[in-house]
C-alpha cells in the first residue's frame, strides 16, 4: 500500500512539475505566445492569416522538396566523378534557383500577413522583426576550427565559431 501511494504521489508531482515548466516557455511563432498576443488580432485577421498560413505551408512542402531534389542531383553528379565545370555549375544553379524560389515564397507570405495588419500592429511587427536575435559569430556549439569531437565539442548545429574558439584551446588538441 505504501509503495503504490508513494508511486502515485511521485507521478502526480512530476506531472505538475513538468506541466508548469512547459507552460512557462514563451512562443515565437504563429502558434501563440507573447508576440501573437501583443498584436491583438481581430477574429477576421486571425481567420485570414490562418488561411494564408495553411496555403503557404502546402506550398513550402513542394518548394522544400525541390531544393532537396536539386541538392541530390548535385550530390549524384559529384559522386559520379569526372564531371565538367559546366555540369557542376548548372547543377549548382538549380540548387540556387530552388532556394531562391523558397525564400521568395517565404517573403511573399510575410508580406501577405503584414498587409493584413493595421498601423499599430505594423509598428509592433516591425519592432519585433528588428529586435529579434538572428544568430551570428558569438560563442556557441557552432562551427569552429577543431580536431573533431573526440575530446571536445563537435561541429554542432548552430552558427558561430564554437565554444572553445575564443580561448584557442580548439587549436591545441
Amino acid at each position: 500500500m505504501k509503495r503504490s501511494t508513494l508511486f502515485g504521489t511521485l507521478l502526480v508531482s512530476a506531472f505538475f512539475l513538468f506541466s508548469g515548466v512547459a507552460n512557462a516557455q514563451p512562443g515565437w511563432g504563429y502558434g501563440g505566445g507573447k508576440f501573437h498576443d501583443d498584436l491583438k488580432l481581430t477574429k477576421d485577421q486571425e481567420t485570414k492569416i490562418e488561411a494564408l498560413r495553411t496555403e503557404h505551408l502546402k506550398k513550402m512542402v513542394d518548394l522544400q522538396s525541390e531544393v532537396t531534389k536539386a541538392r541530390l542531383s548535385l550530390k549524384e553528379l559529384m559522386a559520379k566523378g569526372d564531371y565538367s565545370r559546366a555540369d557542376y555549375l548548372a547543377a549548382l544553379a538549380k540548387v540556387d534557383k530552388a532556394r531562391e524560389n523558397l525564400m521568395t515564397a517565404r517573403a511573399n507570405h510575410q508580406m501577405d500577413v503584414y498587409e493584413l495588419l493595421d498601423k499599430d500592429q505594423k509598428a509592433l511587427w516591425n519592432k519585433f522583426k528588428s529586435d529579434r536575435p538572428r544568430g551570428g559569430n558569438g560563442a556557441g556549439y557552432g562551427r569552429g576550427f577543431h580536431k573533431g569531437n573526440k575530446n571536445g565539442y563537435g561541429r554542432g548545429m548552430g552558427r558561430g565559431n564554437g565554444m572553445r574558439y575564443r580561448d584557442g584551446s580548439c587549436f591545441t588538441r
